[in-house]
């Protein structure tokens, strides 16, 4: 399958929406909507086999940045509360959620960092499941049965190894893949379809909430499938501007590299905004955004001219 502009413009649109989702703006309930159940889908409709060969350069792309950046973040928390003369959080408790539990609410600046591992064992069992089962209707439909029936199980999965996040974002990985493999040649059907089923679900209030890193999803009955809409939208109609315009691909393949980047730094960006915004009296969410987007937009000019620096290698 030939590299689509439309896949990076999406992953741009994802990866700001992270940084604008950790910001206090009136668009969190929209934006955790889809965005960390749409970047489960976009890894699973990039999926090119259904074999294990992969499962190592995965391994290497999200569970070494993982372990690498966790560490730098509780170094960076403990030094933030010596300098500031805070109590230290309880390491045991702390080392325990970040790399067992793979949970968000630790308070450090790793706190994203849970995605990473998550979404390394939902491909793999993803993976395992495209490797035994060969029909797509049934791959839709256990799919569907998961994400369907979440809210009334989900209370009694273990938090242990993020078994609990896992199940919830192996579905979305599945229904990527399917996606691909049955996506529609007339964009304008896709997008009719999928914006439809969008617009419905905002006309009748029946938005899900997806705080996955926390264990907290919220939906009613086939709202949970939204995000996958509203994904398939987007693609859809960028598709479409992709034929009819002449859209800088080299650029957009360019910064859709930077993706990891903004990821792992924009919790340190965004707290930078935050105490320049103070300083300066313009405590504005719309500033704040702009601000950590410049740093992390500077963080990707000293990497395309200093790639071989060390921070930079699983970025």
């Amino acid at each position: 399958m030939e590299r689509s502009s439309s896949i990076d413009v999406l992953k741009v649109i994802l990866f700001l929406s992270v940084v604008l989702g950790h910001i206090n703006t009136p668009f969190h309930n929209y934006i955790y909507a889809f965005h960390i159940p749409a970047f489960f889908f976009l890894s699973g409709f990039l999926m090119k086999r259904k074999t294990l060969s992969d499962v190592k350069l995965d391994f290497v792309k999200l569970i070494i940045p993982f372990v690498v950046f966790s560490i730098f973040g509780l170094i960076v928390e403990f030094l933030k509360c010596l300098m500031l003369r805070r109590d230290f959080p309880e390491l045991s408790s702390m080392l325990y959620d970040v790399y067992i539990n793979f949970d968000s609410t630790v308070p450090y600046y790793g706190f994203v960092l849970w995605f990473l591992p998550i979404l390394f064992l939902s491909k793999l069992i993803s993976r395992c499941l495209l490797i035994r089962i060969d029909s797509i209707l049934m791959l839709s439909l256990i799919s569907f049965i998961m994400l369907f029936f979440y809210v009334d199980y989900k209370y009694y999965l273990p938090s242990l190894f993020g078994i609990d996040k896992v199940l919830v974002a192996v579905p979305f990985v599945l229904f990527g893949f399917v996606y691909r493999e049955l996506r529609l040649n007339k964009s304008w059907l896709s997008f009719s379809i999928s914006i439809s089923f969008v617009g419905l679900c905002i006309l009748y209030s029946s938005i899900p909430y997806f705080d996955i890193g926390s264990s907290t999803v919220v939906y009613a009955g086939v709202s949970i499938l939204f995000p996958i809409f509203l994904v398939t939208a987007l693609l859809s109609i960028f598709e479409i501007l992709e034929g009819k315009l002449s859209l800088p691909s080299q650029f957009l393949a360019l910064c859709g590299s930077f993706s990891m980047l903004f990821f792992v730094f924009h919790p340190y960006t965004n707290n930078i905004a935050y105490l320049v915004a103070n300083f300066w009296g313009a405590n504005y969410w719309l500033f704040k955004f702009i601000l950590s987007v410049l740093f992390l937009s500077l963080f990707c000019v000293i990497k395309v001219r200093k790639r071989n620096l060390v921070v930079f290698k699983y970025v």
